[in-house]
């Protein structure tokens, strides 16, 4: 997909006191863009030489880190035209919590309108960077149910960002979000 790039979820450094210390260096984190299709009523407009004083392109919704926690309750969602896009064109919402080494989690994701996936992602820092590593995807409960579901072992505490998005290209609807601890 070609797209444009326009931001970079990062993850913030808390101290132990729960504070916000600092964000991942620019350029680094989950690099997302958005569709093509948002600027090609400008690309129109500057060949046929009516291009406004003003941009005619509908200003996307920001892109926000929603925090979540662990608590199995649910979030009403929603992929809409103006979200940004993750791998292949799929409109994307991002989640974060913080999570504990060994601590088993589910991860649910449902609607009737689209067809769900999930992507799960650590962060793992060093002195030099920061990175994020994929700990689980699923597009599918089962080979009937296009509802997805993440059942996993976190490997390390630290922070970890859901990534909430459809598994086609362009699809936008609502949806059901639900994170818990796997008892």
């Amino acid at each position: 997909m070609i797209g444009v790039n326009s931001l970079v979820a990062t993850a913030p450094v808390i101290d132990g006191a729960g504070n916000l210390v600092a964000r991942t260096p620019s350029g680094t984190g989950i690099n997302l863009a958005l569709p093509v299709s948002n600027v090609q009523s400008f690309i129109a407009d500057v060949q046929n030489r009516r291009v406004a004083s003003k941009s005619t392109l509908e200003r996307p919704r920001e892109a926000t880190v929603a925090n979540i926690t662990l608590n199995g309750q649910v979030i009403n969602g929603s992929l809409t035209t103006g979200d940004r896009t993750f791998e292949g064109g799929r409109f994307v919402n991002l989640y974060q919590f913080q999570g504990q080494a060994n601590q088993q989690i589910v991860i649910d994701m449902s609607s009737q309108k689209i067809n769900s996936y999930l992507s799960l992602y650590q962060v793992s820092e060093s002195s030099e960077n920061r990175e994020f590593i994929k700990i689980a995807e699923n597009d599918d409960r089962s080979p009937n149910d296009l509802n997805s579901q993440i059942t996993t072992t976190l490997p390390a505490d630290g922070i970890y960002f859901i990534v909430a998005s459809s598994n086609g290209r362009g699809e936008i609807g609502n949806y059901n979000l639900r994170a818990a601890v796997n008892s």
